[in-house]
């Protein structure tokens, strides 16, 4: 299954089903500008969203598994469990209140 979001005029689609080991369905997602010109209300403040504006989505930050327990703990929280992959590059982890 391929979800090609932002797909535009879909000119990438067929290079990357050609890709794909037997695709079972193709999704492509697209938004209008339209809906992206909109304004959103939050109780009493109106906040306005214009066409080509950007929205921060995520913010991206690196510690290592001491680091985050030490802001856990500062914060209250305990590390109970975590998962990481073979190189500790990458976590999950469970934190229950201290």
């Amino acid at each position: 299954m391929l979800i090609e979001y932002g797909s535009g005029s879909s000119t990438k689609t067929r290079i990357l089903l050609d890709h794909m080991e037997r695709p079972v369905g193709y999704v492509p997602i697209d938004i209008s500008p339209e809906q992206l010109q909109q304004v959103v209300n939050l109780g009493k403040v109106s906040i306005r969203f214009d066409c080509g504006e950007s929205i921060w989505t995520e913010g991206s930050y690196k510690y290592n598994l001491h680091e985050f327990a030490a802001l856990a703990e500062a914060a209250g929280w305990r590390v109970e469990q975590v998962w990481t992959d073979d190189r500790d590059l990458f976590s999950v982890q469970y934190l229950k209140t201290a």
